[in-house]
């Protein structure tokens, strides 16, 4: 399960392996060879059991040996389990075995490492035991054993039977017990096995096996999914945390669970009241109230990730926030929250997955938490603003790709909802740069260039420019810019905000060597100079799944050049017009037979899920596009 305002993943490794009940003798023999291809690792066996005693007293016993094939599959090899006061180890042991499953030797618990966790946050209280065998005669294999305790179900609610790329499972097995006045719900993802359910002397069981699971390579232009590996997802109708009980069967029951959780934490003070009407009353218009009061919370408070405890799905109030300045994600926006109820508006706090990697889906049939962020929703009308309320540089109602085109769970006093967030389409994402540039006899050359980027190519640049010195900023426009002798003259940055869309507008001078070459009264040109920003090409060739292209953006470049003397063409790129349903390109040049030639690349590219017949389609757009943007070449002939 995932903590929020940091994504710390606290599921034991999915894997397990017999022990003194079982005589194992782990021989890279008897690992099928099918389970050998494209693996670093091999789960031999697992087993993962789950015991609910109470609400609040679940134990988790986990047993796995992993046997390691190369030097990729020993970053997997060591014990790495953490614990803090919500969940504790109670008992551990391992063994290491060569190749020929025979033992090695045995980890002793004066050994294991105890440390706080590294976890980025000001303070919490995770820590975690560590041990590493440091073996590395391969193959050979690991083998541990874990007993937790847990103080709510909500930390258990999900369980993968293959966990990573690269690894192939021989064996696996989960099983959870529970008391029979317990309704538990469960859902299986890219498995198709059947439960075995019984039920004892007033006690369920549940149970599942899976084995011969195959390695897997990690696929960038994979579908959306809940799991990507074959998993279970459960869901209980009690569930308890910090003395709450509740039901987190569905998505209105699981919002109901954290609106009572977090209620009453939103009360500002009197002081603070009086701030906020002063900055807004004299204020008329709804879109700009929202931009000062985020103004405001910029400037008074900073982002700080503080976790005790229930700390981590439970806010601090409001109050505390104004009293000391700072606060994590649910604090800054349980406090900005507060504020704009504060001026009249009626916001929502929203569970969300918060990364660059968006491709995990909410199941919306099934509960299945995969929250670790929380942001706000504030809806007016007919418009809805959303706000990152951890960021000190993003505006009110642009969230980023690290939360857009996404679903999140709304947290309302009747329960959750589920929205999505928006989706910045090719004309958001927009990068636009012009240059005009003066050549002389000579080759040498003077220009001038604007640039304009939006959304994600303005936040690129913003984080770029936060730290840049001006010798940084030359170097970047050296590298963009493809002339040799560069030297930037001048740079003037503005930047604005357009219906909620961050812009980064600048403007350079510079100088350097034109990339002519002269025979006779031939002049070549090459005047692209501007590389287009393609996606990477995939290395394999075929495809069996459908496929996503995760953003959409287009570049348009546009470049003027005026010559010393008179000329008239002889041969130019001819134009190029190429569509495909995934984007466009085009490309132009123009000569005015006088001494300018102007050439423009437009490329654009399109967002979405493809079926996998269209992959081909897809390599040969790509194979297109970067053959003709770089056909580069105009030849002029002097008078």
């Amino acid at each position: 399960m995932k903590n929020f305002c940091f994504t710390l993943l606290i599921v034991i490794l999915s894997g397990s392996a017999g022990f003194a009940s079982h005589d194992y003798k782990y021989a890279i023999s008897n690992i099928p060879a099918k389970l050998l291809e494209k693996a670093n690792l091999v789960i031999r066996n697992s087993e993962y059991k789950i015991n609910i005693k109470s609400n609040t007293d679940i134990v988790v016993v986990a047993k796995y040996a992993i046997t390691i094939l190369n030097d990729e599959g020993n970053k997997e090899s060591h014990l790495s389990e953490y614990y803090s006061s919500l969940f504790k180890i109670t008992d551990i042991s391992g063994r290491l075995y060569d190749k020929d499953g025979n033992i090695v030797k045995k980890m002793k618990k004066r050994d294991v490492n105890d440390a706080a966790m590294d976890t980025h946050n000001m303070a919490d209280d995770f820590r975690k035991m560590y041990y590493d065998f440091n073996y590395a005669d391969y193959p050979y294999t690991v083998e541990f054993e874990i007993e937790k305790q847990y103080s709510s179900f909500y930390f258990v609610n999900e369980y993968a039977f293959q966990d990573d790329y690269n690894c192939a499972v021989q064996n696996s097995s989960f099983e959870i017990e529970y008391p029979n006045d317990l309704s538990l719900k469960y859902k299986l993802y890219n498995i198709d096995v059947k439960a075995n359910e019984t039920i004892t002397e007033g006690r369920k069981r549940m149970s599942l096996n899976v084995n011969n699971i195959p390695a897997k390579e990690k696929d960038l232009l994979a579908t959306r999914q809940t799991f990507y590996f074959p998993a279970v997802a459960l869901c209980v109708d009690k569930v308890e945390m910090g003395g709450l009980s509740g039901n987190m069967t569905n998505w209105k029951d699981y919002g109901k669970f954290f609106y009572e959780l977090n209620k009453n934490r939103d009360n500002l003070t009197d002081d603070n009241k009086r701030v906020i009407h002063s900055i807004i009353d004299t204020c008329k218009l709804y879109r700009k109230r929202i931009d000062l009061l985020y103004d405001y919370l910029k400037e008074n408070t900073r982002y700080i990730s503080v976790q005790l405890g229930i700390g981590g799905w439970q806010t601090k109030d409001a109050k505390s926030v104004i009293q000391y300045g700072y606060g994590d994600c649910k604090a800054l926006s349980n406090y900005m929250m507060a504020i704009l109820k504060e001026a009249g508006f009626t916001p929502y706090a929203a569970l969300i997955y918060g990364g660059n990697d968006f491709k995990r889906v909410v199941d919306k049939d099934f509960p299945v938490d995969m929250f670790n962020h929380v942001i706000l929703c504030v809806p007016v009308n007919n418009d809805t603003t959303w706000i990152e309320c951890t960021s000190d540089n993003l505006n009110a109602g642009y969230l980023s790709e690290f939360t857009d085109n996404r679903d999140a769970l709304l947290i309302t006093p009747d329960g959750g909802i589920l929205v999505r967030t928006p989706k910045y389409s090719v004309d958001n994402n927009l990068l636009i740069r012009k240059l005009e540039i003066q050549v002389n006899a000579s080759g040498g050359l003077t220009g001038k260039g604007w640039f304009t980027r939006k959304a994600e190519f303005w936040l690129a640049e913003e984080y770029f420019l936060k730290s840049a010195s001006k010798k940084d900023i030359e170097s970047k426009f050296n590298s963009d810019i493809d002339i040799s002798s560069f030297k930037l003259i001048k740079y003037e940055p503005s930047s604005t905000v357009v219906s909620k869309i961050p812009i980064q507008y600048e403007s350079i001078v510079f100088e350097g060597d034109a990339k002519i070459n002269t025979s006779g009264d031939r002049v070549f040109v090459s005047p692209f100079i501007m590389e287009l920003p393609l996606p990477k090409m995939p290395s394999n060739e075929k495809r069996e799944k459908s496929f996503y292209l995760s953003r959409s953006y287009q570049v348009v470049d546009t470049i003027a050049y005026s010559f010393e003397g008179i000329y008239k063409s002889e041969m130019m790129p001819k134009d190029v017009q190429i569509d495909y349903r995934f984007g466009t390109f085009t490309s132009k040049a123009a000569f005015d037979n006088v001494n300018k030639l102007v050439v423009t690349k437009t490329l654009k590219l399109y967002e979405g899920e493809y079926e996998a017949y269209l992959y081909a389609e897809y390599l040969k757009f790509l194979k297109q596009v970067s053959l003709r943007s770089g056909d580069n070449s105009v030849v002029f002939l002097k008078q």
